[in-house]
């Protein structure tokens, strides 16, 4: 296993509101996680990640979607903690490098959830669950159409970086834990 994997498998944490654990407590419980998944990934969404995230058409496709994403990555459900209700995603995959592993942090909310607060807590509730680590840098893109994701990034710390953005996506990137001598 990648160090940078190590360190985003023990993500799980809680905020004053937000409940995030990965998804393999959940796909226990398949059809509370069926359930939960089409009222997520809607068109709005999904409209800036790639056509792997298109959201299946049966309940056979909902389980390939769910092995195809645990294959890339660590997948994280984010509930709201006064009623277990699933409002989102944190996706988390790594990569090893040569001077801190590197943690490529993405993130999904369903629409009636936009613009309550739920991103800002999500994005600090893992910085702060990761400052204490292992050290790390977080690395996160953001179509350039979606503001209101890079400003949440921003009040979280990041920074833009002019060398890894594009005309297409602006990527931020963080450093977090403490670094060991």
């Amino acid at each position: 296993m990648l160090i940078a994997n190590k360190i985003a498998a023990s993500a799980a944490f809680t905020t004053g509101r937000l409940t995030v654990q990965h998804w393999s407590d959940r796909i226990a419980d398949a059809d509370w996680l069926l359930q939960a998944l089409p009222d997520l990934l809607t068109p709005p969404v999904l409209a800036q990640l790639p056509p792997s995230f298109a959201p299946p058409d049966s309940p056979d496709g909902w389980r390939r979607w769910i092995s195809d994403r645990a294959r890339e990555c660590d997948v994280y459900t984010v509930c709201t903690s006064a009623d277990d209700n699933m409002i989102g995603l944190l996706i988390l995959a790594g990569d090893d490098q040569e001077n801190a592993p590197v943690i490529h942090v993405g993130y999904l909310l369903r629409t009636d959830s936009w613009g309550q607060g739920y991103g800002s807590e999500l994005v600090n509730g893992l910085v702060d669950k990761l400052a204490d680590g292992q050290a790390c840098r977080l690395l996160a893109g953001v179509a350039i159409d979606n503001p209101a994701s890079a400003r949440i990034l921003q009040k979280a710390g990041f920074s833009r970086s002019n060398t890894l953005s594009d005309s297409d996506t602006d990527m931020f990137t963080r450093s977090v834990g403490r670094t060991t001598i």
